[in-house]
């Protein structure tokens, strides 16, 4: 195009009927005008973008929308025109692009809505450019991502030409102008902690939206505490997208709200045709079609390819699965995918991730699997990720392992998909490789149950792989046994890979399994074979000229120092390595020197030095996400902070040692937790501190694991207090403590503060009661105090108990246990909807034989046939008071929270969160397991969060303190418990710690979602502070 002249642009001539002329814009009749369309529904949820955007339209002329298909763009637009700033006097002209097939379509459609009649293609635009040239109006071009470039060319034009124009766009990716200013429109904010009350949840956008949408088909439709949670799950399975969610509200009137719930996660393709509006806005599915049509055959295979990813990805990972398409160029093409909104890009310490919204991915893995080469795609991303855990094992320990750990663990969904994958095709050595280079993560980040069983099946499964994988499983798979307490199993793993090492004359791994060989002796009170197996262990590294190993080894002849009362020796052997685990940048190690300094200090009275050395630790384990470093320093201050008097202190930090210790399934220290826990409670309630001393000695005596010497002359000291407080009842109280589980004791603990705890005679009754489950009568469960016929554990882990025996019988393969769990909540569930979760590609005669045999199975093993009813085309499993469900107890109690107040709501929250040991069925991959366990963990960290609250409501600040760490535990990023923390941390005084507690926050929330703390958290901080 020539300098200084504009472009010429076809348009065909036209005749403007009368009825048209009667609507024809401003320019064309001689006033100005809005012709814009008309929603019928009220836009929520928009106020920051429409504020913002009308505030780029004053500062610069062409602004445009970008997002996903369905997210609202087209309404945001229309939302801005009618607020039109005045100084756009001219008005605002509408022009909808959805239609036009080409370019020169372009120009028709501006002129048409200008009401410009074409004398000849030079002459149509010119009399465009006399049109706008001296006017202030607002041109929207709506839906311009199938005409990108012509919409490029156009804008151009007219704002060379025409000063006063401003140019506002609706696309899936921006036009690439200089001086374009991008706004984008992203999905409605969905709330991330579950089960908040309903008033609190309808002020989230999408769940405002949905509601609304409800109540046009069903206009009774309202939010209550009974749908709440069902509710919520459907708009974080639309990810927040406004057209995702109108189509599943409109299924409202067939399907309730967690019936709506469940089927979408079972078929996101529920979102059927909604019998209005434009065809590519009929499904999910079309709308998802319409942006996925428009990208290049390269664009659109990268695409496909980058859908197997289960989480967040980088630009390496990207490109291993690119390999075999245009691997070279993938830079460019996942710009580009970015670009047109069908990829989200954030930034972590300066480095871009990637990730795709769920209802994307579903629909780019459905074009995958038609493709033809989805397990090519898998496998490739198996390959990456097994690189990359292998490159990155060898940096965990070191200087630098914090970093390391933490970007291993941003791809924990991408891990254990790739695990997954490879358990399911056979891809054992592969698989193995993975999960035994993953498993220092699994035991510094306290991942120990899900890296044992990946580490179990390594072993089990991949007997091919490489010696040196081999021996590295056996010994991950025995060390994490170890720190279970699992003793026989961890010797047997760790003896096997002992071999392995020698076999390969590897002396550095040599010496690291003989330290994990000593320690098992250390906790079973064997310190002489302790002490021989670290010996040699040292030896080896000495040999072997690896400074750590010689430092490990003698940071643990120093650990059975101090455990057999010899804290001279302790201090001397722990203080010497210190520089070398700093020298070297081992965190854990420097951890561990520093926690046995301060309890050799603690043990000899030395209580500031203690202090100072045990918070060192702490703050370095915490630092680095080092569970277990954090909680033996938080038991080890406990115990400071009783031998000062601060009892409440005390049992915070011992309810928090607690807590993490049962966690991490570490039945040990979880012992000697109860233990001072009674020693801290003893003045205030002897009778439940002695059933916590019984609760001890059980678990001691079922690990083989007695009290260490050093330890002895406080527990006898406690027992010789409760003897005295408790009369002749002590060893019957003790005796009943043995009995309980460590669930029903610790509630009793946390009560026992600030004058909620329970009456000493209840304990006392019942002790000396041979029917009262708990001393107020009650059991969490709501059943008798017999031992049930079945007992069945969920949380933490699989475990099925028959007549008090763990049940082992050869029917314990996958599905009849599968089938057990899905059927233990009760809820009646028909041929079609176990298939669909069992067994969901199975014929309708496999499905008869499959179903037939899990069912067979199960009836004898369980030995109660009659449990298991079909009635009305539906299973249940009806066993009344003759099992116990930790699940069920679990959601008893909820919903007996719900129904109270005060007191006693806080004992059923309570009640449900110490039943929550750990994830639910963590062993399990099946679909419907994986959205159980979501649902569940959301109802814990709900839980918490309320009982939180109602602590704080009740005064009771020191209390709330462990339950919001535990919130925080769960969900690093729920700003809402670190303001809880931070008000529980300011109403007892503690300002610094809330202080610091704020700036840590802010610095995770900066690297990891780019985002500052929110405004109230940042008042709640400056109000704490000043």
């Amino acid at each position: 195009m020539a300098a200084g002249r504009p472009r010429q642009m076809s348009v065909p001539e036209t005749k403007i009927p009368p009825a048209a002329a009667r609507s024809m814009p401003a320019d064309a009749m001689g006033g100005p005008q809005r012709q814009l369309p008309v929603p019928l529904t009220p836009l929520v949820g928009r106020e920051t973008d429409i504020a913002e955007v009308s505030g780029l339209l004053e500062d610069g002329r062409l602004v445009t929308l970008t997002g996903p298909g369905g997210v609202g763009k087209t309404r945001v637009a229309i939302a801005v025109a009618e607020h039109l700033p005045s100084s756009l006097t001219g008005g605002v002209r509408w022009v909808g692009l959805a239609a036009v097939l080409d370019a020169e379509g372009i120009g028709t459609a501006v002129c048409e809505a200008l009401g410009v009649r074409g004398r000849s293609v030079q002459g149509s635009f010119q009399d465009l450019i006399q049109q706008l040239k001296d006017r202030r109006i607002l041109l929207v071009l709506d839906n311009c991502e199938q005409l990108v470039a012509g919409c490029a060319d156009l804008c151009a034009d007219l704002l060379m030409w025409c000063p006063g124009l401003r140019v506002l766009a609706t696309s899936r990716e921006r036009l690439g102008l200089t001086g374009e200013r991008v706004w984008p429109i992203a999905p409605l904010p969905v709330p991330r902690c579950s089960r908040q009350p309903a008033d609190v949840l309808h002020e989230a956008p999408a769940v405002d939206l949905f509601v609304a949408r409800c109540r046009d088909a069903v206009p009774d439709f309202a939010l209550t505490p009974d749908n709440a949670d069902a509710v919520l799950r459907v708009c974080r399975r639309m990810d927040g997208i406004p057209l995702a969610i109108e189509l599943a509200a409109a299924r409202i009137p067939v399907l309730g709200a967690a019936q709506l719930a469940e089927a979408l996660d079972r078929s996101p393709d529920l979102l059927g045709d909604r019998g209005r509006g434009p065809q590519r806005h009929r499904t999910l599915r079309d709308t998802l079609a319409w942006s996925y049509d428009l990208l290049s055959s390269a664009e659109q295979d990268l695409f496909r390819r980058i859908c197997v990813f289960g989480g967040q990805f980088d630009l390496d990972a990207a490109t291993s699965v690119a390999a075999g398409s245009d691997a070279e160029n993938v830079v460019d093409l996942l710009g580009r995918l970015v670009d047109k909104s069908l990829v989200q890009v954030s930034r972590s310490r300066g480095a871009a991730r990637y990730r795709l919204l769920s209802t994307v991915r579903d629909y780019g893995r459905r074009r995958l699997s038609e493709s033809g080469d989805p397990d090519a795609v898998a496998l490739a991303h198996l390959t990456h990720f097994t690189r990359l855990a292998e490159e990155a094992e060898p940096r965990l320990t070191g200087e630098g392992g914090p970093a390391e750990l933490d970007r291993l663990e941003l791809d924990g969904s991408n891990l254990r998909a790739a695990l997954t994958f490879a358990k399911a095709h056979g891809e054992h050595v592969l698989g193995a490789r993975l999960a035994a280079a993953l498993w220092p993560l699994c035991y510094l980040r306290g991942l120990y149950r899900e890296g044992r069983r990946w580490l179990d099946w390594a072993v089990e499964a991949g007997s091919d792989a490489p010696a040196p994988v081999l021996a590295k499983a056996l010994r991950g798979s025995g060390t994490l046994a170890f720190l279970q307490c699992d003793y026989q199993a961890a010797v047997d793993r760790l003896e096997a890979s002992l071999h392995c090492y020698r076999e390969l004359d590897d002396h550095r791994a040599e010496a690291e399994v003989l330290l994990t060989l000593g320690s098992v002796a250390r906790e079973q009170a064997r310190y002489r074979d302790a002490q021989g197996l670290y010996a040699e262990s040292r030896r080896l590294s000495v040999q072997a000229e690896d400074r750590r190993g010689v430092a490990r080894a003698d940071n643990y002849l120093g650990f059975i120092a101090w455990l057999q009362g010899d804290l001279d020796a302790a201090d001397d052997l722990c203080a010497a390595t210190l520089p070398t685990f700093r020298a070297v940048g081992d965190s854990e190690g420097i951890a561990w020197s520093l926690l046995s300094q301060g309890v050799a200090a603690q043990y000899r009275g030395d209580l500031a030095t203690a202090t100072r050395l045990l918070a060192e630790c702490n703050s370095v384990a915490r630092a680095d996400g080092y569970r277990e470093g954090v909680a033996w320093s938080e038991h080890e201050l406990g115990i400071v902070a009783r031998r000062e008097g601060r009892y409440g202190e005390a049992r915070d930090r011992l309810l928090e040692a607690l807590a993490s210790h049962r966690y991490l399934g570490d039945q040990w220290r979880t012992a000697a937790v109860l233990e001072d826990l009674a020693a801290t409670t003893a003045e205030e309630d002897p009778f439940h501190a002695a059933t916590l001393l019984g609760a001890a000695a059980a678990l001691r005596d079922a690990i083989g694991a007695p009290l260490a010497p050093v330890e002895c002359p406080d527990h006898d000291a406690t027992v010789h207090k409760l003897r005295q407080l408790t009369g002749d009842r002590f060893q019957r109280t003790v005796a009943w403590g043995r009995q309980r589980s460590v669930d029903d004791l610790v509630i009793g603990t946390a009560h026992s503060s600030s004058g909620t705890g329970r009456d000493d005679n209840a304990w006392a009754a019942a002790a000396s009661s041979d029917s009262d489950p708990s001393p107020d009568g009650r059991s969490p469960s709501g059943t008798s105090a017999g031992d049930p016929w079945l007992r069945m554990q969920a949380f933490g882990g699989a475990r099925v108990q028959l007549a008090g025996r763990e049940l082992s019988s050869p029917w314990w393969y996958a599905k009849p246990r599968e089938l057990l769990y899905l059927l233990a909540d009760g809820v009646p569930r028909a041929k079609e909807q176990l298939a669909d979760a069992l067994w969901p590609e199975a014929s309708p005669s496999q499905l008869r034989n499959s179903l037939h045999t899990a069912l067979r199975d199960l009836r004898r093993a369980v030995q109660r046939p009659d449990w298991f009813v079909f009635q009305d085309g539906s299973y249940r499993f009806v066993a009344d008071e003759e099992c116990r469900y930790d699940v069920a107890e679990f959601l008893a109690a909820l919903a007996a929270a719900r129904a109270a107040t005060g007191e006693e709501q806080r004992h059923q929250l309570r009640l449900a969160t110490d039943l929550y040991a750990g994830d639910f069925l963590p062993e399990q991959t099946a679909a419907w397991v994986v959205d159980r366990r979501a649902e569940l963990a959301a109802r814990n960290r709900a839980a918490l969060m309320a009982l939180g609250r109602s602590l704080l409501e009740a005064r009771l600040p020191s209390q709330a303190v462990p339950i919001y760490r535990r919130a925080i535990a769960l969900d690093a990023l729920e700003e809402s418990a670190y303001r809880g923390l931070m008000t529980a941390y300011g109403r007892t005084g503690d300002h610094a710690r809330a202080a610091k507690l704020y700036r840590e926050l802010a610095e995770r929330l900066r690297a990891e979602l780019d985002v500052d703390p929110a405004t109230t958290t940042t008042a709640l901080y400056h109000r704490i502070v000043d």
